[in-house]
């Protein structure tokens, strides 16, 4: 488990529980000021692309770990992050080959 000054993180889902949806980039974001810090852990909690949330400094509020089946499902995670999560900013990458 990862610990921070506030809570005890759960730990990540298993891997061999993410079938075969594709690995992404850990995705920076950042929180509408209003939002609280606890209800986004909370709500993020109930979205299954989303693995696990860590609290991080820097410009950034948490770094997502989440796994998609392609990128119009990623689109919809991006759009329901900032309509529902309360995220003002998110950043993405994807690796091509």
């Amino acid at each position: 488990m990862r610990v921070d000054a506030t809570r005890v993180a759960p730990p990540s889902r298993r891997r061999d529980e993410r079938d075969a949806e594709e690995d992404h980039d850990p995705v920076p974001v950042r929180l509408d000021a209003d939002r609280d810090s606890e209800a986004f852990l909370a709500w993020s909690r109930t979205v299954p692309e989303i693995w696990d949330a860590v609290h991080v400094t820097g410009p950034s509020d948490y770094m997502l770990h989440v796994r998609v089946r392609d990128t119009q499902i990623l689109n919809r995670l991006l759009r329901l992050l900032k309509a529902e999560g309360g995220a003002i900013q998110t950043q993405t990458r994807l690796a091509l080959r």
